[in-house]
């Protein structure tokens, strides 16, 4: 409903707008009073309103109304934030919305008026025209049925661990495809969110230091370039190791000597160290480049953060021995899982995809896999898999012991900073974990990031249960056969 305010002429006009706007519309008379003293030519009354009475009956003069179509979402807060949602104008704000606009449009309504050379007014009626645009149908590589399996177990170890947020992706391997993304908090698109904070999407735009799940990666680069062997051993100090007087230590075990397979299974922070040292600062900033740190994704969603990697020259001496371990750096967790996920797709690193295809009577445009360059050998590869293997069988992810199926994983507990005081806080961390399965071909990674649980903060015991729970279920869905 509309006002035009130059066809109220008489008081009687007047009193039959105030009254209709008041009465049926509840609209406040001093609000529309002062919008008809303000507004000379046109104002909104409400928007996107529905009553069926009131829609049949007569209208007084200079109180209009047009159809306005409204987007709806049917499944709620279903992959809201993939999604994202409409204002009022049915223009995207948020999420695919947003970035393929172009896309999904449909008809238009536009508001005219008739002027003379100068700009002057033609005459006093302004009038609304609809442009028939073409709207193409817009295909997602989510599955909805593992969206929403991801989204109800997320929304239970948010609320289990009373944590400020919660992330969990699940991708194709071979494809890059996204096949489930789902943040905690979300919101429904069906109903205008006061909370824009809400509208964030972590899994794309939260950068947060990634802790151990990178370990895999670095310690894949090692192997790479031929520093070690994956049975080498390296003194681990004991589970103290000094550093320009800063201390470096494991969190339970003190360990003396460990294989490089060894520190990833029990994720020792002083092996990893021992192995940036070797590695030199030039050779691991171009392996974080390689794995696609500091630069986005690709990925067709708006807001995609680069995270934060320095150039080398700007690292202090500390940094060639904590970046190994994650900290130093942030990535995002679109990042990591596209990085990761290489390992599992012999070495190559796919550009990950939400868009599967623009359709509109028939396929107007197919996303096509994207392999974007070779981050490891097959070789590596294998020893890394069989690594993330014995993680799940002997190390930190025992959890997501699975009967009769191989599983990968790499556990990450980051601490945050204390933005009070600049330094690690001891109360407030990143819980990760990453899984790849199964192993004998693999098809699927997944990521859980949680954003400063409450109680116990190790990533196997903070989303181990909850991951374990996802992988069953896919493994039913997808009648996946057992491998061993």
């Amino acid at each position: 409903y509309f006002c035009f305010p130059q066809k109220i002429i008489s008081q009687e006009e007047k009193r039959n707008a105030v009254n209709f706007v008041n009465q049926k519309l509840k609209i406040p008379k001093d609000d529309f009073l002062k919008k008809l003293k303000k507004y000379k030519k046109f104002f909104w009354l409400i928007r996107l309103f529905c009553d069926g009475k009131i829609d049949k009956i007569d209208l007084p003069k200079g109180i209009e109304r047009i159809k306005e179509e409204k987007r709806f979402y049917p499944n709620g807060k279903l992959a809201s934030h993939v999604l994202g949602y409409t204002g009022f104008d049915g223009i995207g704000l948020s999420g695919i919305e947003y970035s393929m606009e172009y896309v999904l449009r449909g008809s238009a309504i536009k508001f005219y008026n008739e002027k003379d050379a100068k700009g002057r007014q033609l005459n006093s009626e302004e009038f609304f025209k609809v442009e028939n645009l073409e709207p193409q149908n817009l295909y997602l590589t989510i599955d909805k049925n593992i969206q929403f399996i991801a989204e109800e177990y997320l929304e239970e170890l948010y609320k289990n661990t009373k944590a400020e947020a919660a992330t969990i992706i699940i991708q194709n391997i071979k494809t890059g495809e996204i096949i489930a993304l789902a943040n905690f908090p979300n919101f429904d698109g069906n109903e205008l969110q006061k909370n824009i904070k809400l509208l964030k999407n972590d899994g794309i735009n939260k950068v947060y230091e990634p802790g151990s799940t990178i370990k895999v990666l670095i310690a894949g680069a090692a192997l790479e370039d031929n520093l070690y062997k994956i049975d080498d051993k390296i003194y681990c100090e004991k589970g103290r190791f000094k550093v320009y007087n800063h201390i470096i230590r494991d969190h339970d075990k003190k360990f003396k000597e460990l294989t490089l397979e060894e520190i990833l299974i029990y994720s020792s922070n002083i092996g990893m160290a021992k192995i940036g040292e070797k590695m030199g600062k030039n050779r691991l900033y171009y392996y974080l480049q390689k794995f696609g740190f500091g630069n986005n994704t690709g990925i067709d969603l708006p807001g995609e953060e680069k995270g934060l990697l320095k150039h080398p020259k700007n690292w202090d001496k500390l940094s060639e021995y904590i970046l190994p371990f994650g900290q130093g750096f942030g990535v995002t967790a679109i990042q990591t899982i596209a990085a990761i996920s290489a390992i599992g797709n012999k070495g190559i690193f796919m550009e990950p995809k939400i868009i599967k295809s623009i359709q509109k009577d028939g396929i107007i445009y197919e996303q096509k896999p994207r392999e974007i360059r070779q981050i490891f050998s097959e070789k590596v590869c294998k020893e890394l898999l069989n690594a993330m293997e014995n993680v799940v069988m002997i190390g930190t992810a025992k959890v997501l012991q699975i009967e009769g199926y191989r599983i990968g994983a790499k556990t990450g507990t980051a601490q945050k900073i204390d933005r009070s005081t600049g330094k690690y806080s001891k109360e407030s961390y990143i819980s990760s974990l990453i899984g790849i399965f199964p192993l004998n071909e693999p098809q699927f990674s997944i990521l859980a990031v949680v954003d400063s649980p409450k109680g116990v903060y190790y990533g196997g015991e903070v989303c181990g249960e909850t991951m374990r729970k996802i992988i069953k279920d896919m493994i039913y869905y997808y009648k996946i056969p057992k491998s061993l």
